[in-house]
């Protein structure tokens, strides 16, 4: 008769320290015994976050797949240290004409690392989720945790040294403490998390009836977070009490997987394996489900692709049209209606004529100049030229005072030696971009 055990697992240095759920409806457990074909039932695993980033973003989609196609592009856009197979897990919720995602990215050498090892007792896990978030479950059946109102989570145990914010019962956002702020010591570490902590407390919908619930530390060490808060709003278990007499953080870890995997709550803790929507392809799945679900992600990540290049396309198309329109109606007012934009303008430019030498440039000129001498990658949004003889005025967009200054240095030719006038050059609030206004002589 297969045993009815469900078991959780987290690397160790050299070993794997597993636990054993013995009822599933209650916190008894064995732990730290080497499985004995103990994994059959299911098996959930904790991966480290020391090489993990995690990020918060909101995306223009409203359907999973859409999400997933994009997901990859946007990790790596905010990345410092390029991961170069990631693999993702993900929550996400409707917003408005989107979703706001939550979502971690690892190494795939890591995960799948640990599932080599497991493989090698012949384990097929369930589950791949973030080790640190092993006690989540462990508060959830010690009542600490319920489906209403925010909780902040302060995970001082081990390193890196956590904090996550559940709201309703679910995880809603997450932050781990530098690794080099932590080799500082004490103070510096409380230092960046009474920052994560204030900055997390004010992105609750309900701050000021959220809960905090401090790991792994005294009382006296988490005093200086705390302090100044509501004694109702504070609480610090300790970890033999919502482990039972647990030996150790890391078996608690494990026994917290092992009571995920027994209540199928792992998709909460952004299950590498399931709650990304992405599946690990490996030879111990039926050959048939993973040809069929190969072939669905082709069709997924071709299907995403495709939107993608419209949607770019479109959008640039959109930009030019407005660019253009602007230039025109700003250097050709008299004219009241636009058909062709370009043909309009190239006849208006032939009979205005050109410029003798000595005589100030004509507007028909300075039009040619500038979109010739202005590379494509400064980005420049354009909004209004401004023609007086003797100066011309321009205004826009860029995405930063970097390429402000692209867009400068390829005027100078054109201002003669003369030194080009910067009349404004501020961040819009809006739009994060860099508005500016110069003149030419």
């Amino acid at each position: 008769m297969k045993s009815k055990a469900t078991w959780g697992v987290v690397p160790a240095g050299e070993r794997l320290i597993w636990a054993r759920l013995l009822e599933r409806d209650k916190l008894l457990f064995e732990t730290g015994m080497t499985v004995l074909n103990g994994g059959e039932r299911g098996v959930v695993a904790g991966l480290s976050a020391v090489d993990m980033a995690i990020r918060k973003t909101q995306l223009p989609f409203a359907r999973r797949d859409q999400i997933w196609s994009i997901l990859p592009q946007e990790a790596m856009d905010t990345l410092v240290h390029r991961f170069e197979e990631p693999c993702f897990a993900m929550q996400w919720e409707p917003a408005d004409q989107g979703a706001a995602v939550f979502f971690a990215v690892s190494a795939r050498q890591t995960m799948e690392s640990l599932l080599t090892r497991l493989g090698e007792s012949s384990v097929r896990p369930q589950g791949m989720v973030i080790a640190e978030l092993g006690a989540w479950p462990l508060l959830e059946a010690a009542t600490l945790i319920g489906t209403q109102g925010s909780i902040l989570v302060v995970d001082g145990s081990a390193l890196p040294v956590a904090i996550y914010a559940v709201s309703e019962g679910r995880l809603r956002d997450l932050r781990l403490v530098a690794p080099s702020t932590a080799a500082l010591g004490d103070e510096a570490l409380l230092e960046e998390l009474e920052w994560l902590l204030t900055d997390m407390t004010g992105r609750l919908t309900d701050p000021a009836e959220s809960r905090l619930i401090f790991l792994g530390r005294t009382r006296e060490f988490w005093a200086t977070l705390w302090e100044g808060r509501g004694e109702n709003q504070v609480e610090i278990p300790t970890l033999e009490a919502l482990g039972q007499g647990l030996r150790g953080w890391e078996s608690l870890r494990a026994a917290g997987l092992a009571l995920v995997a027994a209540r199928g709550q792992h998709e909460r803790l952004l299950d590498f394996l399931h709650g990304a929507g992405e599946r690990e392809w490996r030879t111990w799945l039926r050959p048939w489900k993973g040809a069929g679900v190969l072939i669905l992600m082709f069709l997924l990540i071709w299907g995403g692709e495709e939107l993608l290049r419209f949607t770019r396309a479109k959008a640039r198309h959109d930009q030019l049209k407005a660019e253009t329109e602007a230039i025109f109606r700003d250097a050709l007012p008299h004219i009241p209606v636009i058909v062709e934009p370009l043909l309009q303008m190239k006849q208006a430019l032939g009979q205005a004529g050109t410029t003798r030498e000595g005589e100030f440039p004509s507007l028909s000129t300075w039009i040619g100049l500038i979109q010739t001498s202005i590379p494509a990658d400064t980005q420049v949004k354009w909004s209004r030229l401004r023609y007086e003889p003797g100066e011309v005025q321009l205004s826009g967009e860029v995405p930063s005072y970097n390429h402000l200054d692209r867009v400068r240095a390829a005027l100078v030719p054109l201002s003669k030696g003369k030194e080009t006038r910067m009349d404004e050059a501020r961040i819009a609030p809006e739009s994060k971009t860099v508005r500016f206004r110069l003149g030419l002589p």
